[in-house]
């Protein structure tokens, strides 16, 4: 580090200001996935996991500029997906909830462990982008972006029906269940923590239910797959629906989703992490901005706008230490040298 330093001072001695500008931006380098600098962390387990494929991630590096200035992504209702040379949907980018990939985990795993063959959830990963970590999420091969009228049968409708009373899924409309082209199954594509243990009146109006029984869960299908059943589905489901609402087995409150997670993972201070570390990312990219604008200027350098990332910037790594268990770097100690002798040459 002490040899970095020289290597800058000497830069500056030799007016090479831009050269100067240049070790200040690489000295605080953005976190990403480096283990010297994370001790041990929850979101470094979470990666180790949810990270996608190798040649996922080459794709994403190619696409990563449309990602950034939005052109792929979800705009609105307009959604643009990452593909392949065929024009196939490959990745869609999904924001930065990493409970979205926490709870497709947990969705895989009450699938898998109730052997479940007529439905399945997407694959979902996270990965940096611009230094900012978003989640992907693996295209279906859908015929179309609703399920047909009478198209869900017998079987399926009774292991939607069972899955929904084992994890309270209260999306389950007819635009979040996709059919896979490639293998019949009904995919089921949304797992945002406002899809479980939530209870829907209408469209509009939505409300959490800290332990919901089994038939306030079963009866969202009521409103939002009616449609899509076939004839002998519906009359399967509004006799199941009939049993449960006048039987004690209907009060029985499902579960939280947390009772299917398979790894030792603490969820929520992985969503911390996450959170801080884009955080720390943002603001490295605004004093990067304020360095570069400055382009050798020394008032501009040590002005209050530089100075305020900087504050930041250490507040960020503060908590990121404190509660992460982060290495604590010197940035203040560290720029305050470095600016005294830009204004003593």
């Amino acid at each position: 580090m002490v040899k970095r330093v020289i290597i800058a001072v000497c830069m500056i001695l030799s007016m090479n200001l831009a050269h100067g500008m240049q070790f200040l931006r690489t000295y605080f380098s953005p976190l990403r996935f480096d283990k010297k600098e994370r001790l041990t962390s929850e979101f470094e387990k979470f990666v180790q996991k949810f990270t996608p494929p190798k040649e996922l991630q080459k794709i994403i590096e190619k696409h990563k500029e449309a990602i950034v200035n939005g052109s792929i992504g979800i705009q609105g209702f307009r959604v643009g997906f990452i593909k392949d040379e065929n024009s196939r949907p490959l990745l869609l980018p999904k924001g930065d909830q990493i409970d979205r990939v926490i709870n497709a985990d947990r969705v895989r795993n009450c699938i898998q462990q109730n052997n479940f063959t007529t439905i399945e959830v997407p694959n979902k990963y996270v990965y940096p982008v611009d230094n900012q970590f978003k989640v992907f999420v693996q295209a279906i091969d859908a015929d179309a972006r609703f399920l047909n009228t009478g198209e869900i049968t017998l079987e399926e409708i009774k292991e939607l029906t069972s899955f929904v009373e084992k994890t309270c899924y209260c999306d389950v409309k007819d635009d979040n269940i996709l059919r896979n082209k490639q293998n019949g199954k009904l995919a089921i594509i949304d797992t945002e923590n406002r899809s479980f243990g939530y209870i829907r009146q209408s469209d509009d109006v939505v409300h959490k239910v800290d332990h919901p029984s089994r038939v306030e869960c079963v009866h969202n299908m009521d409103q939002y797959l009616k449609r899509s059943m076939s004839e002998e589905a519906a009359d399967w489901y509004n006799t199941h629906l009939k049993e449960l609402s006048s039987s004690p087995s209907g009060q029985v409150k499902v579960n939280p989703l947390t009772q299917y997670d398979s790894i030792k993972i603490d969820a929520k201070k992985a969503k911390k992490e996450i959170k801080e570390i884009n955080i720390y990312n943002r603001l490295l990219a605004r004093f990067d901005k304020c360095i570069a604008d400055a382009d050798g200027n020394r008032e501009d350098i040590t002005s209050s706008y530089c100075s305020t990332w900087i504050k930041q910037l250490k507040e960020s790594n503060e908590r990121l230490a404190k509660n992460h268990n982060y290495k604590r770097h010197d940035f203040v100690g560290k720029r305050k040298e470095f600016i005294e002798y830009l204004k003593s040459i």
